[in-house]
């Protein structure tokens, strides 16, 4: 605060004679007696930071060419740069660049890692634009960029780096050894084999390159390998799912799109409609039968149910059974009545689009594949639903006097 204070209007300032004539003692006592002439640009607690910031020895980022024409200091820094020669300017960035490198190589912290490692590809980037005619060091600066985007997981300019690199200076075996990583990483196991190659041709005792060409076989051997075998479990699908639907035809059950529009099941672009619980479309089991995933909907209270495998020659007793059992908790929390068993129910199905605004009832007897192929039912999207209610009750009564068109549509795209 001493460095603040105003002086006194009684005060006399001191001669610079007065003043070197004074110890130490003495002199710091003028001065807090305001005796001492402050220069204007003095350091004072309040503006200390600013001007630390403002020393070029403890600046903590690099200054603009404002600050730097501003400066006299930085004025002749910036001076002295300019007087290198191009390949005294290419080895300074290139030694300030290595140092960043190993900087963010180390670093633990992920930011101070990415930041240095940021900063050795902008100092190594500043030796190119030196313009050196030295061949050699433009393709180490190249490479050593390489490296620095190589952490950063730059690959495809680590690729650009190294191929330029190797073309100013063919003997850069690092240059070849990166290329080849970053190949690596991408996947291109052919580019990397070719890189490793050619830095063999240079010198064939390079274990590093040796290893990497080897790595490079076998992870494209194993790619190979899973190619092959998706390809082959894709056919697999495919023969299964032509199978399923020439039964389905061959059973005439009549299967629609969406909006109503006829499909087959069997063709390729055919997609099955999916409930978000379910895990598989129809099948063909070991025995030749069609076992489907079914969906039923309860409009009264709005639910869906998925029954999974629905085997087509089990009936919808058997179906109800398992889902609302005559004894016990059937499991539903939305039947706070308990009025839903097996044997108070009753089975039917509407389709707006290709029937009458007549909901069909079907006996409780009835297969899934009877029901399947009824001359009014159609499967929309491949996934068979039919709706369930209360035997006699005063919901359905309404319903059938109302008619398909009074009936909730279910959201397939809500859980179950």
């Amino acid at each position: 605060k001493m460095a603040e204070q105003q002086t006194p209007k009684s005060a006399a300032l001191l001669s610079a004679e007065e003043l070197s004539a004074m110890s130490d003692d003495e002199f710091f006592r003028a001065y807090s007696e305001g005796r001492v002439k402050r220069r204007e640009d003095a350091w004072t607690e309040s503006n200390w930071e600013e001007k630390m910031e403002a020393t070029p020895l403890f600046m903590k980022s690099a200054p603009t060419q404002k600050q730097v024409d501003e400066s006299p200091e930085l004025s002749a820094l910036q001076s002295i740069i300019n007087d290198y020669e191009p390949d005294e300017k290419a080895n300074y960035s290139k030694q300030h660049g290595n140092d960043a490198f190993k900087k963010g190589r180390t670093a633990k912290e992920r930011k101070y890692k990415i930041a240095e490692l940021r900063r050795a590809v902008l100092l190594y980037t500043e030796g190119l634009e030196a313009n050196s005619t030295n061949a050699e060091m433009n393709s180490t600066l190249l490479s050593n960029r390489a490296a620095a985007n190589m952490l950063l997981e730059n690959f495809r300019q680590v690729i650009l780096d190294c191929q330029q690199a190797i073309k100013l200076f063919p003997a850069n075996t690092k240059a070849y050894f990166r290329a080849a990583s970053a190949n690596m990483k991408l996947e291109k196991y052919d580019e990397v084999t070719r890189f490793c190659d050619a830095g063999l041709l240079i010198d064939p005792t390079l274990a590093d390159l040796t290893d990497l060409r080897r790595q490079a076989g076998e992870a494209k051997a194993a790619a190979e390998k899973k190619k092959r075998l998706e390809a082959r479990a894709a056919l697999k699908v495919q023969q299964a799912r032509q199978r399923v639907g020439d039964a389905i035809k061959a059973r005439g059950i009549k299967v629609c799109l969406g909006d109503g529009r006829p499909a087959d099941p069997s063709s390729p672009e055919f997609e099955f409609l999916r409930h978000p619980s379910q895990t598989h479309d129809v099948q063909l089991d070991d025995k030749g039968n069609l076992v489907w995933p079914v969906l039923f909907v309860y409009p009264e209270h709005q639910q869906t149910e998925l029954m999974v495998a629905f085997d087509e020659h089990a009936t919808f007793a058997d179906a109800l059974q398992s889902m609302f059992p005559d004894t016990g908790d059937n499991g539903c929390g939305w039947d706070t009545d308990h009025k839903y068993r097996a044997s108070n129910m009753t089975i039917f199905f509407y389709h707006d689009k290709t029937c009458s605004n007549q909901l069909i009832e079907i006996p409780l007897s009835t297969t899934l594949a009877e029901a399947l192929c009824h001359p009014q039912y159609r499967v929309l999207g491949g996934l068979p639903s039919f709706c369930g209610a209360v035997k006699d009750s005063p919901y359905l009564r309404d319903l059938q006097r109302k008619g398909a068109s009074a009936m909730p549509r279910p959201d397939l795209s809500a859980k179950e």
